[in-house]
C-alpha cells in the first residue's frame, strides 16, 4: 500500500519546516514570516482535511490520470 495523501502532506510540512534557511533565501516577494505562516496554515489545513475524510467533504481529491 502506498502513502496516504495526509502522510505525504505531513512529510511536505516537515520538509518545509526543516529547510527554513533555504526557503527564506528564495525570496517570494513578501515578508518571510508571513509567507511561512500562510504555507504552514495551508499544509496543516489540508493534512487535517485528508485525515478526516480523505478530502471528500470539501471536494479535495488526488487523481491519477492515465491514457485509456
Amino acid at each position: 500500500m502506498g502513502l496516504t495523501t495526509s502522510t505525504t502532506l505531513t512529510a511536505w510540512l516537515h520538509n518545509f519546516d526543516s529547510n527554513t534557511d533555504f526557503n527564506q533565501a528564495l525570496n517570494y516577494g513578501m515578508d518571510y514570516a508571513k509567507f511561512r505562516r500562510i504555507w504552514r496554515l495551508y499544509l496543516m489545513w489540508v493534512i487535517a482535511d485528508f485525515n478526516s475524510c480523505e478530502g471528500q467533504i470539501l471536494g479535495n481529491a488526488q487523481f491519477l490520470m492515465v491514457h485509456t
